[in-house]
């Protein structure tokens, strides 16, 4: 295509995805943009890194996988738990960690804190690996409003608030499949104790005048 310049920034790590840069969003003129983008866009926010299949890269500086002596590239969290891998020649990262996997809880009051265990909450992209931050909301509206104001695109945020694959995330999807039929109970208190953890999030979305108009542009 002839491009030179630029750079290969992996913003989102478990599926191994870069982010378009702006001319390449005007080349072909896509008409929404991920507020996302917004965060991470200093040089400080990425490190250089060379993939196992060759290609020269930049991954966040929060992610630091470890490379095995047989070629693979583990997450490690906090914790020291292994909860993602790339084996070599692969091009993505997979679960290795599934907190439900030998039954259900009596209560779901530690579900917030095993989550993260799961590589699509741990290693998540941004603007969640943001989330952490005492003004991460207040940053969201600014950059959201930024954006209303300077572009002529519709506004997008990526939010995993999803339910049934959380089972499969939580159990693994073989169990939670079987558990669909075989035990609906613990499907259902599952899905309300998801439930509950989501709406804290979406409820702070309320609170961003930027963010209902938005939601009301992808509405229609």
């Amino acid at each position: 295509m002839g491009l030179s310049g630029g750079h290969t920034r992996v913003y989102d790590v478990v599926q191994q995805l870069a982010q378009p840069e702006e001319d390449m969003l005007e080349r072909f003129h896509v008409d929404a943009v991920d507020v996302g983008r917004m965060f991470n866009t200093g040089d400080e926010d990425w490190y250089d890194i060379t993939l196992p299949t060759g290609q020269e890269v930049q991954f966040p500086v929060w992610f630091k996988p470890v490379k095995q002596p047989n070629g693979s590239w583990d997450a490690i969290d906090a914790d020291g738990d292994r909860i993602a891998t790339m084996p070599l020649k692969a091009t993505f990262f997979d679960q290795t960690c599934f907190p439900y996997l030998d039954g259900y809880p009596d209560d779901f009051k530690d579900l917030p804190r095993l989550m993260p265990k799961i590589h699509w909450a741990g290693l998540v992209h941004s603007p969640w690996d943001h989330a952490g931050e005492p003004d991460f909301w207040q940053q969201l509206r600014e950059k959201a409003l930024y954006l209303r104001q300077n572009t002529d695109k519709a506004l997008m945020i990526v939010a995993g608030c999803n339910l049934f694959e959380w089972g499969t995330f939580l159990r693994r999807i073989d169990n939670f499949l079987m558990d669909l039929l075989l035990e609906p109970d613990n499907v259902e208190r599952l899905l309300d104790a998801l439930m509950e953890v989501h709406l804290q999030t979406l409820e702070k979305f309320a609170v961003l005048s930027a963010m209902w108009w938005i939601l009301s542009a992808l509405a229609t």
